[in-house]
Order: C-alpha cells, then sequence, then structure tokens
C-alpha cells in the first residue's frame, strides 16, 4: 500500500492519510463501438432540436465510469456524494424548466433550457468548492444526462411522455 503504484487507492480508502484531496478521475473518450443513439438522453436532446451529441455522449459515457467506480468501491461518503450531485443537477434543471415553461410558446420546445442547464452547471463546476468526490466538468455534466436517462428530466416541456414511450 505504500508503493506509488498503491496512490490512488490509498487516497480512495485513506484519504487523511494521503495528506491530500482525492485527484478526479481520468476523462476518457468515448469507444468508436459506443453509439448511444437508442438511449433516452440522446432522444430527449433530439426533441428539443439539438443534434450534435458527441460531447453529450462522452460526458455520459464518463459519468457511467465514475458512477460504476463509486459503485463498486462502495465507499460510504463518495456514494452519497453523487447521490447529492445527482439531486442537485435535477435541481438546477427543475428551476430553470418551470421558468422555461412560462416563458415560451405552447410549441413544446424549450429552446434556452439546455444551454442554461448546461451553463449553471459549469458555474457550479466552477465555484472553487472542495468536494468528497472530486469530478471534472465533464462528469457532473455527464451526471446531467443520467438524469435525464432515468427520465427525471428533459429538455421538452413534454418530456415525460418521451419517456414513457422510451421505457415501453
Amino acid at each position: 500500500m505504500l508503493t506509488p503504484d498503491a496512490a490512488e487507492l490509498r487516497s480512495v480508502f485513506f484519504p487523511v492519510a494521503t495528506g491530500g484531496p482525492v485527484a478526479p478521475p481520468a476523462v476518457a473518450d468515448l469507444p468508436a463501438a459506443v453509439t448511444y443513439e437508442d438511449m433516452l438522453f440522446i432522444k430527449q436532446l433530439e426533441a428539443a432540436q439539438i443534434h450534435e451529441h458527441g460531447s453529450a455522449k462522452q460526458q455520459f459515457f464518463n459519468a457511467e465510469l465514475l458512477s460504476r467506480e463509486v459503485a463498486d468501491k462502495r465507499v460510504a461518503e463518495h456514494v452519497l456524494a453523487l447521490q447529492a450531485e445527482r439531486a442537485d443537477l435535477r435541481s438546477i434543471w427543475e428551476d430553470r424548466y418551470n421558468h422555461a415553461c412560462t416563458a415560451t410558446a405552447e410549441d413544446g420546445l424549450l429552446p434556452n433550457l439546455h444551454p442554461e442547464v448546461m451553463q449553471a452547471i459549469e458555474r457550479r463546476h466552477d465555484g472553487g468548492r472542495v468536494e468528497v468526490l472530486p469530478m471534472h466538468l465533464i462528469h457532473r455534466k455527464g451526471a446531467m444526462h443520467q438524469v435525464v436517462q432515468a427520465g427525471r428530466a428533459g429538455w421538452v416541456r413534454d418530456f415525460r411522455s418521451l419517456a414513457e414511450a422510451h421505457n415501453d
């Protein structure tokens, strides 16, 4: 456990002993074989007329890697931090969704919702908070896509119908 090769493992299980904060996980490229074309978060983006999703797919992929790592390691503080992160992101989304629904036409599109939510996530990320579970911005935005994938948010007024149709 004291070798340089074990530094990351040591920092996860013994953060006080390492004397420093845990580094966020590395950012991975999206494998060529992974398309996510049939995923709900992509369908939600398409419904909102957001047609370029390369970064959204990479964000989701990296958030999934982080989620699996947290689940596998079972560090209670990290599990709770990830749950809180998703709750915070949904709260950010919900405030902007409700505002967008009152400020736009009845056509179902909420054209500024996605960029406003992502900008709010960027501001939150750059806020300089000390975190129990450090993340890169890509993980945080990916966690927002995970919330959408779970059917708990979306980018158009009738996001719930899209989620229900997707799950049928």
